[in-house]
């Protein structure tokens, strides 16, 4: 399966964080990764380049100056467009970096489910999206399945 995810970092805060990151993203083997330091900090994208080491599915794009996340997340969808031919990819933004690992965490762990609901959504739509309309953002995909879930088990 053809799937990309990227994670818009502002800023990189604690350092200690880096071996979870780096943990996370040796679980998704089949994974493409692009980190974005949306930042002008050269220290925020030594970090990244730093994780990205440590991964060889791991790409890092550095915006000079700090721009919208939705600005980032293009620059990280053009990257992965670029280099690889991705049918799936979904986004990560957060506040701070523990929020990021929540979120890659949950996205590690509900790997599948997302897939599914996200080829679903697709299949759904009457009209091709453009490339930068069928990225998803990973948190709204699963609250979506949760809350699905939870309408499925009232419903039983």
């Amino acid at each position: 399966m053809y799937v990309g995810l990227i994670i818009v970092f502002n800023e990189f805060e604690n350092d200690v964080l880096k071996s979870n990151f780096i943990s996370s993203f040796n679980k998704l083997k089949d994974v493409k990764i692009c980190l974005v330091c949306n930042n002008s900090s050269d220290q925020v994208f030594e970090i990244l380049s730093e994780i990205a080491h440590q991964n060889e599915n791991t790409t890092v794009v550095n915006n000079k100056r700090k721009k919208s996340n939705t600005i980032s997340i293009k620059s990280g969808a053009r990257s992965l467009y670029s280099d690889d031919n991705l049918k799936y990819v979904g986004y990560i933004i957060g506040s701070d970096n523990i929020e990021i690992l929540k979120e890659l965490e949950d996205f590690v762990e509900n790997y599948q489910p997302i897939l599914e609901f996200n080829q679903q959504e697709i299949a759904n739509k009457k009209v091709r999206q453009t490339y930068y309309q069928s990225l998803f953002s990973v948190s709204e995909s699963i609250e979506k399945i949760n809350s699905e879930t939870i309408f499925t088990t009232r419903r039983q």
